[in-house]
């Protein structure tokens, strides 16, 4: 028996393990909803307002008034600039199916504005990564920024560009 009475250390690492993946398990399937919704979000948007056409121009006065109808109704989280991106989210990725469940909200943003192709495929590769998942929070330790570096000089260097 351990000091908290507990006869079978391995039944509680089982348990303790079991409650960790359904944990995992939820947040994938929240952070996949999440990211659905705000994909069906642009792509009601983009039909609204382009007819479908990804080229067209964007109304800022219709994204500014779904931003303000969203944030009385239901709070933080619907920005002008976060309804901006959900809709980028559709242009940028027009078929759901190509969207990876493995990448947060946070992920996609960050991807959304690496302009540079091959860097933004490098940096999807780098989120893919289990590693870099693990803790839900990107950059919240410090064996976590390394790869990170990577993005920084692309995004420095489209930021120099413009």
């Amino acid at each position: 028996m351990n000091a908290d009475g507990i006869a079978n250390v391995s039944l509680l690492r089982d348990i303790k393990s079991i409650i960790d993946e359904s944990k995992r398990s939820l947040t994938r399937n929240i952070n996949l909803t999440m990211i659905h919704a705000y994909w069906n979000i642009g792509k009601r948007i983009v039909e609204e307002e382009q007819n479908g056409s990804v080229k067209a121009k964007y109304g800022k006065e219709l994204l500014k008034s779904i931003s303000k109808e969203l944030t009385k109704q239901y709070g933080k989280g619907f920005s002008q600039t976060n309804i901006f991106m959900m809709r980028r989210l559709y242009c940028e990725y027009p078929k759901f199916q190509t969207l990876s469940e493995k990448l947060s909200w946070s992920h996609y943003l960050i991807l959304l504005t690496i302009k540079d192709l091959h860097v933004r495929s490098l940096s999807y590769l780098l989120f893919e990564t289990p590693r870099l998942l693990q803790s839900g929070s990107l950059l919240e330790e410090k064996d976590k920024e390394e790869p990170y570096f990577l993005l920084n000089i692309a995004h420095a260097e489209e930021v120099e560009m413009k």
